[in-house]
Formats: structure tokens, sequence, C-alpha cells
């Protein structure tokens, strides 16, 4: 089967991962499939190009794929139109079987194209969002008209598509993990590189630290355990242009900047980091509803 998948992104965050695990295991099977994203800018080491070309996996930057999620994005209805012609002839030229899609841009533009196209493929949207999708005044016509079933990963989020859309054609499915990364590995002593005591407790979270991901919390909370602990750390994996205000002052302010580890954003020892934890906490899930990072904690044990 000639499946096609749609990611009106380039960066390597959210359920980007997701989607690449899910090309690289329908590859696996036998099936043939091309991951069509945004172009990424100039400058960034890690990108979904760098990721899918790791894994061996085709994939495309013929397409703008640019959102329209702010006003001054209406200059980008040009290349909207563009993409609907292009993906459409796209679909017809590789005998694409089915779209699939992950985002509401390239729900919008998949759907059209499809639906345009002279093979008319059926088109599948992914549910990764945390509370589910949204069938408000304009998102309802896509979802009810340019889409043939949705995919979630939760009884709630199955159950809230239900109410707006044929639930024979909703199908729940738990998400995923590549747990090919965590076997066959030489662990690195990640404790050693930070400067962490082997016995020492160590709790951990792997988040970009926004404001509104109430990081403060955590810190509040580390900072009671603490005052029983005193040799406990906590490791803060991660990165944001807001630490200032969510992670650097009120550690200050809870006096816990010499038991508090920054290990900034991890690429290839991340796993290696997680594993140097006791307790992993997960405040928000973010972009990524499925919670990834808890799972990927929780598959280490």
């Amino acid at each position: 089967m000639r499946v096609l998948h749609l990611f009106s992104d380039w960066k390597w965050t959210g359920p980007a991962e997701p989607v690449a695990d899910l090309c690289k295991a329908l590859k696996e099977r036998g099936h043939e499939v091309i991951l069509a994203y945004r172009r990424p800018p100039e400058g960034p080491k890690r990108s979904i190009r760098s990721e899918i070309r790791k894994r061996g996996l085709e994939g495309t930057e013929d397409f703008s794929l640019a959102p329209l999620s702010k006003p001054y994005h209406m200059g980008r209805l040009f290349k909207l139109v563009l993409d609907f012609k292009r993906l459409s002839s796209f679909i017809d030229e590789k005998g694409i079987e089915v779209v699939h899609v992950h985002n509401s841009h390239d729900h919008i533009v998949g759907g059209m194209a499809a639906i345009f196209s002279k093979v008319r493929p059926p088109v599948v949207r992914t549910d990764h969002k945390a509370d589910s999708l949204n069938f408000g005044p304009l998102s309802r016509y896509p979802f009810r008209r340019l889409t043939d079933g949705f995919i979630t990963f939760s009884e709630r989020g199955k159950k809230k598509i239900a109410e707006e859309f044929p639930s024979k054609r909703v199908l729940k499915i738990n998400p995923a993990l590549d747990l090919d990364r965590f076997t066959g590995r030489e662990w690195k002593d990640m404790r050693s590189l930070f400067g962490i005591e082997r016995r020492a407790p160590v709790v951990g979270i792997a988040a970009r630290f926004q404001r509104y991901r109430n990081t403060e919390l955590l810190l509040r909370a580390f900072a009671q355990l603490s005052s029983d602990l005193p040799e406990a750390r906590l490791l803060l994996v991660g990165r944001s242009s807001q630490m200032g205000e969510s992670v650097l002052k009120p550690l200050k302010e809870l006096g816990l900047e010499g038991k508090a580890i920054l290990a900034g954003y991890r690429e290839d020892d991340y796993l290696d980091t997680l594993a140097a934890m006791d307790v992993f906490v997960l405040i928000s899930p973010g972009s990524d509803g499925t919670a990834r990072a808890l799972r990927e904690a929780m598959a280490l044990g």
C-alpha cells in the first residue's frame, strides 16, 4: 500500500517522533511510505529532515505546508492554493492509496487535495492532542467532510470524536514506542557527568520549560522533599526561552540552586539521562498528548 503522511511542521518536537516511528513501522511491514513536511530553516541541527534520514525514510519538501494560524500568516494563502494543486497531482502521480494527516493545516490541505485528485484516496486523521480534537465552527467542516476515519489514543478521545463523527470510523490505538532504542546499547554514566552522587535520590523531568507548564509546582514540591532528604537532587532536562522566569527565578527563591541540575536539551544521550532518574515527573503532556516522555521513562523500568 502507498501511504502519504502529511505533517505541517519541521521541528523535531511534539508528535513528530511518533509520526516518524509510525512511518518506519509501516515501511518495515512492506508498505511504501512518504512523509511530506515543512522545509526546515537553515541553522537547526535537528529537524524532521535529519531524523527521517537517520531512519531511512522517504520524505518530501515539495509543499509549503505553512499554517495560517495567525492574522499575519494571510500572505501564505497563495502557497496554500499552490499546495492544493501540487499535492493533488502528487497523489495521482505516486498512486497514493491513503492520505494520513496529523495537524489541522495538513488536514485541510490533504483533504482538499484528495478530493480533487483523480484517485481520491481515503483521508485518515490521527488525534495527537491531550484533550482530543475540538469540533469548533472552523474545524467542523474539514473534520466531517474531508475525513474518512479518525485514529486516537484514548477512550475519552474516541468518545469525544464520536459525538461529531460516525463511531464506526473512529479507532482507538494505544500509543507505541520504538523499544529497539532501549536495547543492545551501552549506557553512559550521566550521574558522574552531572556530578550527582551514585546513591543520591534523583527526581527528574523532561519538558519545555514554558511558564504555562507550571514547573514551579514541581520546584515547590521538591523543596519540601529536600527538607527531609537533603541529599536528593532535581534533574531538569529541556530548555525554553522562558527559563529565567519559569525555572531560574523560583529556584533561587526556594534556595534550590545547589540541588538542581539544568541538563539542557539532550540528543544522543537523552535516554541515558532519563536512566539517571529514580523518579520521573510529568506535569503537562505538551503538544504530544500521548505523554511520550513519561512512557519512555516507564519503559526504562
